[in-house]
């Protein structure tokens, strides 16, 4: 008992320490996870598809007035079918471009690359053809030159592409400049596939390349400026906001608010833009932009007055075309819709931020939020720990939300999940902790506590207060009468001296254990235990008498195991057993050196238990117990026999016996105790002598005679 009390000592003052060590071990590890996300690009893919989640649970719709001034014209698959495959002659895309332009719109886009000449040139027909009876360049017309001329009629953007390869590129003939372009870290492109130079005479000219990253094959963000050739260049989008507005120039812009950041103006409208000029992109369901079928505004099946002031992006869904993107909420989009799209939430602004600076401020309150988790599940349960990690996980993402919907910045959810990680890694290693914890009450308490009390113990997960405290307990001694004498006997016998001893010890511990009660400590032939500690236990007395009884029976049974066990060579016949308790004050807790502690109690109690017992030889009851067990007890077996000196005591204690008598003993005895208690010899002598043979135990009038005084 007292090596398993050294280890459970020792481990409560290592613990501290090692949860101390532990907490700091978990925040070093949530900054090690930060800083290693930010070095290892990780960043991104949690920005990525941080704000996929964000715009699934809250997606963009424009407000309907801006939505109905946007139109997607579709070569689609059914154009194609009636028209011929792509790409089609330029005097078909002449003639869509004028139609559309009689109708007057805003500005028209033209989502496709015009990099190469008409295939239905004359001139190009001419080389096929080689030799030909007539000029086949007086039958037929050059396309390019009608969309050029078509192009004239309307503000149109015509389509450049980003490459790394190719290095040609027709300037833009529109006057605007690009201002404070130096704040910004844009992208540089090594070539730019641009329009043949016929059709130099569009209003503008933009890339239409889509979302550089492209993490995980969906589109997120929209570059807006790029630089060739040390110009800056704008995108497909930005140059049809800036002539919808027939704005002049394009300003770069810095915010002079808590969350600093660049943006661009465009006359009236300014939007947000990351430090590498993209634009961050909120998408919706693009259900909500109109969308007009090519083939339908070639044979007028349509009314085109209605596409006045309209903002129109030519493009195409069809496969062949190789022009669809995903979305975080669609597959297959045509890349104009996406363009579109952008459009719309630039002229809702609404408008779509990551911040850097809101980034460290999440993981800053994370790092204390774990740190609390950590300190407060010290004392509190594992289950306690996950509904907390839970609860403020989930607030997290819900003030993300918020600030998302209501702000437009982006939070990463990673810091978010890196802080969930820490704290499951945390709750694992003290649910691990917890667990040898248990098993160590397990094998500390094992060996002297009911398995029930050890099963109680580990389910609850706390270790009983083992540290000095007062506490009222039911202390017991358990002596074996006359083993001086037969150690003496066996002196030359050890195994027959220690199978008969081990034989009462175990089944006295058997039955200390069986009544919930604690085996203090094993001395010679004695065994000292006590009730209501380590665990709380609001009838030890009863439970201490009852444990007695048990013992007092198992007498004959423990004299009949000895006898199988030590074999003939034991030198009696029967042992004899005596039991003493005393319930009071003690002080309880571990008491020792640091090298070697032992769990017990030490007090007053139990000196008078000790003193008890040792009045049971005089009386022959197996069982004396003091006035405060009989009392708590309530055992109507515990008759009251004497009053005895105490040292350290002034008064007396009274001394019950656990035996039980027939009515006639129990009249009997009473009229002696009287007398005795009254300390009236006289009437002693009397009451004793008036006893009847066989109607009162032998052992108790001997003990009474003995104090008759002469």
């Amino acid at each position: 008992m007292e090596a398993s009390s050294t280890t459970v000592g020792e481990s409560m003052k290592l613990s501290k320490e090692f949860y101390g060590r532990l907490a700091t071990v978990c925040i070093f590890i949530f900054f090690v996870i930060v800083i290693n996300l930010n070095l290892l690009n990780a960043k991104k893919y949690g920005e990525a598809y941080s704000l996929d989640a964000y715009t699934s649970f809250i997606p963009f719709v424009g407000e309907a007035e801006v939505q109905n001034n946007l139109l997607f014209v579709d070569i689609d698959e059914e154009s194609l079918t009636k028209l011929g495959q792509w790409p089609w002659p330029r005097v078909i895309l002449a003639d869509l471009v004028s139609k559309i332009s009689s109708a007057g719109p805003a500005v028209v886009g033209l989502d496709m690359l015009l990099s190469e000449v008409d295939r239905f040139n004359p001139k190009m027909l001419s080389q096929i053809m080689n030799k030909t009876s007539k000029n086949i360049s007086d039958i037929f017309i050059d396309g390019d030159e009608v969309l050029e001329k078509a192009l004239l009629n309307t503000p149109t953007v015509l389509a450049t592409i980003l490459h790394e390869s190719e290095k040609n590129i027709f300037k833009n003939n529109s006057n605007f400049i690009i201002k404070n372009a130096n704040d910004l870290e844009i992208r540089e492109a090594s070539g730019v596939i641009s329009p043949i130079e016929k059709l130099k005479d569009a209003t503008g000219y933009g890339f239409v390349n889509i979302d550089s990253e492209n993490i995980g094959n969906v589109v997120r963000y929209l570059p807006m400026l790029a630089i060739y050739d040390g110009s800056v260049i704008p995108s497909f989008v930005l140059e049809i906001i800036r002539i919808y507005e027939e704005a002049s120039d394009i300003e770069i812009k810095k915010s002079q608010g808590v969350f600093p950041y660049q943006y661009l103006g465009t006359g009236f409208f300014s939007f947000p833009i990351q430090r590498n000029a993209d634009f961050v992109l909120h998408h919706g369901s693009t259900n909500s932009i109109s969308i007009l079928s090519a083939q339908s505004i070639l044979e007028e099946e349509f009314e085109l007055s209605l596409l006045e002031n309209k903002i129109i992006i030519i493009g195409s869904s069809a496969v062949g075309l190789n022009d669809l993107k995903n979305t975080n909420l669609e597959k297959f989009v045509p890349g104009g819709m996406i363009l579109l799209s952008a459009i719309n939430q630039i002229l809702n602004e609404r408008h779509l931020l990551i911040s850097t600076e809101i980034n460290w401020i999440t993981v800053s309150i994370l790092m204390i939020t774990l740190f609390l988790l950590i300190f407060s599940s010290i004392a509190n349960s594992i289950s306690f720990g996950l509904i907390y990690t839970i609860i403020t996980s989930i607030s997290f993402i819900l003030i993300c939300l918020y600030i998302f919907d209501h702000l437009g910045i982006v939070v990463n959810l990673i810091y978010i999940f890196s802080y969930m990680a820490t704290c499951l890694l945390w709750l694992c290693i003290n649910l691990i902790i917890t667990s040898l914890r248990k098993r160590e009450l397990v094998v500390a308490f094992g060996q002297y506590l009911n398995p029930e009390m050890v099963r109680s113990i580990e389910r609850s997960g706390k270790r009983p207060e083992l540290g000095g405290l007062q506490r009222q307990v039911t202390v017991m001694f358990v002596d074996v009468r006359g083993f001086s004498e037969i150690s003496e006997k066996l002196i030359s016998k050890p195994q027959v001296l220690a199978a008969g001893i081990n034989t009462i010890l175990e089944n006295v511990s058997d039955c200390i254990q069986n009544n919930f009660g604690t085996v203090d400590k094993f001395m010679g032939d004695c065994v000292m235990a006590f009730w209501n500690a380590p665990l709380y236990q609001s009838n030890h007395a009863e439970l201490a008498v009852k444990a007695a009884s048990e013992i007092e029976k198992m007498v004959p049974m423990i004299n009949k195991l000895i006898l199988q066990r030590a074999g003939a060579e034991w030198p009696v016949k029967e042992i004899s057993i005596g039991v003493g308790i005393a319930t009071g004050d003690v002080v309880v807790g571990n008491f020792g050196s640091q090298s070697r502690l032992s769990y017990s109690v030490i007090g007053d109690t139990v000196n008078l238990a000790a003193r008890i017992e040792s009045f049971v030889k005089e009386t022959g009851i197996t069982t004396t117990v003091c006035e405060a067990t009989a009392r708590l007890s309530a055992s109507k077996f515990l008759i009251e026999m004497d009053s005895i000196e105490v040292r350290g005591r002034v008064s007396k204690e009274k001394v019950f016996g656990l035996y039980k008598f027939t009515d006639e003993e129990e009249t009997i005895h009473n009229k002696i105790l009287e007398a005795r208690l009254l300390e009236n010899s006289q009437e002693l002598r009397e009451c004793l002598n008036a006893v009847k043979p066989d109607s009162y135990p032998e052992s108790l009038l001997k003990f009474y005679n003995g104090k008759v005084e002469l």
